[in-house]
């Protein structure tokens, strides 16, 4: 099992350690090894994007609306990825190549967080490999459970955010509490959503510091 990603090596390292992943995650910048899945037909609806390049990127996609191309060659992180990104895949590969399963997130919207989920979850796709009977061909996807937009960090804190603030606004409004417990309330709701999405929070500032 191998993890591949559009980040420097070093990322990839400090990503494998802080996250606690247990098998390699390898660092692909350059997307070479993307570009040859879809040129030996492995995986061949891989979306690697790349700003400076919108032919190849489309290559083997059918087309991008116009906004969600304007959104991606514009954001600020996407920026720092000078040779594209990938998006999310998942593929089973045998020895002999024969390709057990694949799935690429094609969708760039807001229902799917512009390619951050409707990934199938990992361990449902391992199990069903497993089970495989010895010399079956390519196994069905589409009963496994894919990942929620709600699932992702940053989603979840604006969902904290957008109940928390208003419901101790309107305490207050309705003199149910004082502006003491109300501030006490606010620093304790701050200080759960830190604990509960420093990593999200810490991976933002990385971010804006390689933007820096």
């Amino acid at each position: 099992m191998l993890a591949i990603t559009s980040e420097p090596p070093r990322y990839a390292r400090l990503a494998q350690e802080e996250w606690e992943i247990r098998y390699p995650v390898m660092g692909d910048p350059q997307n070479r090894l993307s570009h040859h899945l879809i040129d030996k037909g492995l995986v061949p609806d891989l979306l690697v994007l790349d700003r400076f390049d919108r032919a190849r990127s489309l290559r083997n996609q059918e087309a991008i609306s116009e906004a969600a191309w304007t959104w991606f060659t514009n954001h600020p992180y996407l920026k720092h990825y000078l040779h594209g990104c990938v998006q999310p895949s998942v593929a089973i590969v045998r020895r002999n190549c024969s390709v057990a399963y694949s799935l690429a997130v094609k969708e760039l919207s807001l229902k799917n967080g512009f390619g951050a989920t409707t990934r199938p979850v990992a361990d449902e796709v391992w199990a069903a490999f497993k089970a495989l009977a010895p010399g079956a061909g390519r196994m069905e996807g589409t009963g496994f459970r894919r990942h929620a937009l709600t699932e992702e960090a940053y989603i979840q804190c604006l969902l904290f955010a957008s109940v928390s603030v208003p419901a101790v606004a309107v305490l207050y409004l309705l003199d149910l509490a004082g502006a003491q417990t109300c501030a006490a309330l606010l620093c304790l709701a701050t200080a759960y959503g830190i604990s509960r999405w420093h990593g999200f929070l810490r991976e933002l500032l990385r971010g804006a510091r390689r933007l820096g």
